[in-house]
């Protein structure tokens, strides 16, 4: 009889053990299944295609089209290239910087600026793509080949011509720096 219920009593811990182990590795599968979704997630931002070159300014052209609305430029490369609008906007989307969760002095509107222009500069081609500063608000500043001049906004990924933001002071630039 006694060794009926030892038995019994080891299959039981047995079976607990077995159980144990079975919920440990699905916790651990669980976790490497995030693992990898986060790994995916990182990969397809990796693999970003860089907008088409349309077209290539001068520094002295840049600064001759910028320096009417800005009081302090700032433009370290003497070329940079040119792409168009469509493909400006493409390429922002698909970096999804304007997805992130705003979070006030932590990951506001400085570091979104900061992370959109991040993306333009990663690859060899050089963008007329920089950040902006007003009084009150960082963004971004484009311009496409057409010369045409753009503030994005990073936190929506909206493109605005910068003669419709002349007399909006949150977005009309003081200082610009394209790098």
């Amino acid at each position: 009889m006694f060794e009926k219920i030892w038995k019994s009593f080891i299959e039981r811990q047995y079976e607990n053990l077995f159980w144990d182990k079975i919920q440990n590795t699905n916790e651990i599968i669980e976790s490497l299944r995030e693992q990898v979704k986060e790994l995916k997630r990182v990969m397809s931002i990796e693999t970003l295609n860089e907008p088409e070159m349309k077209g290539k300014i001068t520094i002295y052209e840049l600064n001759t089209l910028l320096k009417p609305h800005c009081t302090d430029l700032h433009l370290s490369d003497r070329i940079y290239s040119l792409t168009n609008v469509t493909q400006a906007k493409k390429y922002s989307n698909e970096t999804k910087v304007y997805t992130k969760e705003w979070i006030s002095e932590q990951h506001d509107c400085d570091e979104f600026s900061s992370a959109l222009n991040g993306y333009w500069n990663r690859g060899l081609k050089q963008f007329a793509f920089g950040i902006a500063w007003s009084k009150s608000h960082a963004f971004n500043i484009f311009v496409d080949d057409k010369k045409q001049i753009y503030i994005v906004e990073p936190q929506s990924n909206k493109f605005t011509k910068i003669e419709d933001m002349k007399k909006n002071k949150r977005y009309y630039p003081l200082t610009l720096i394209l790098i």
